[in-house]
């Protein structure tokens, strides 16, 4: 009884964090705020689980993408590796592979809190009854920010926080 009381004070105080993050975030001023909202909803009953969020610099840029050899062949991989990071940052979300279309993620909002980047990304998925494309695909978002917009901070050592709409941290 004990464990199934901590397990539920654990769940709440995630899903708490999540939100006030996802607060934070709205209520902190933009460094990046995408143009367009993606539209759509997450109708899946869970979350994906190969996603990858990263902040990429020029200095990290080459063992990222040596890490990501074997996705060479991915959309992501390829604009990644032509992005001249030399006086900007990239922020990646990649959702992962899904099973067709239907899927995207999309970065809407950056902001730069103390020692933490924080990133809101909302994430849809076909409803059951969607007509969709029966291919593999892989969902992403890559944007690049100029340096100046984080400040004096060391790029590199700032820790980066990733949410979705609904507030749940992705990036554990």
């Amino acid at each position: 009884m004990k464990i199934k009381v901590g397990l539920i004070l654990i769940g709440v105080m995630m899903l708490v964090v999540g939100c006030n993050l996802a607060n934070i975030i709205d209520s902190s001023p933009a460094i990046y705020k995408a143009d367009q909202e993606l539209k759509g909803d997450w109708s899946k009953k869970d979350l994906p689980q190969n996603g990858k969020y990263k902040l990429i610099t020029a200095k990290n840029k080459e063992e990222l993408l040596n890490d990501w050899s074997l996705d060479k062949n991915k959309p992501y991989y390829q604009e990644l590796k032509e992005t001249d990071l030399s006086n900007r940052v990239a922020i990646l979300a990649y959702l992962g592979e899904m099973p067709s279309g239907g899927y995207g993620i999309q970065i809407d909002k950056v902001a730069k809190k103390d020692d933490k980047v924080l990133v809101k990304v909302k994430q849809v998925s076909p409803s059951p009854n969607d007509m969709v494309t029966m291919v593999i695909t892989y969902p992403y978002d890559l944007i690049t920010i100029d340096k100046d917009k984080f400040g004096s901070a060391e790029i590199g050592k700032l820790d980066l926080v990733v949410v979705n709409q609904d507030g749940e941290v992705l990036n554990k």
